[in-house]
């Protein structure tokens, strides 16, 4: 498994046409990367999304740890919807690492 350039991300607009997505911020690492080009109507919204992945990913990661560090957090859990909701964390968090889903 690789690990995805760090963040924080931002956004940058080239013509009208594309918004490129990079990092980490300028001052906070000595290399930007070229995470993505992303063109259509669609650009921004998706911008914004890689955008806040990193940060999506980290609260998920918290989550999880949070979870695991207390097995009798969701005793009260009669309906099983906070399992399940950790089981989607669980599942993101793989799909983003390219683990098994």
């Amino acid at each position: 498994m690789s690990t995805h350039t760090p963040g924080p991300w931002d956004q940058r607009y080239f013509d009208d046409a594309k918004v490129i997505v990079v990092g980490p911020k300028k001052g906070q690492g000595t290399k930007r990367t070229l995470v993505a080009t992303l063109t259509g109507p669609e650009r921004e919204a998706n911008g914004n999304l890689l955008v806040a992945a990193p940060d999506l990913l980290e609260a998920l990661g918290q989550m999880v740890r949070y979870n695991d560090a207390d097995p009798d957090l969701y005793s009260g859990d009669n309906d099983g919807v906070l399992g399940r909701i950790m089981f989607n964390c669980r599942t993101a968090i793989a799909k983003a690492e390219g683990g098994e889903v």
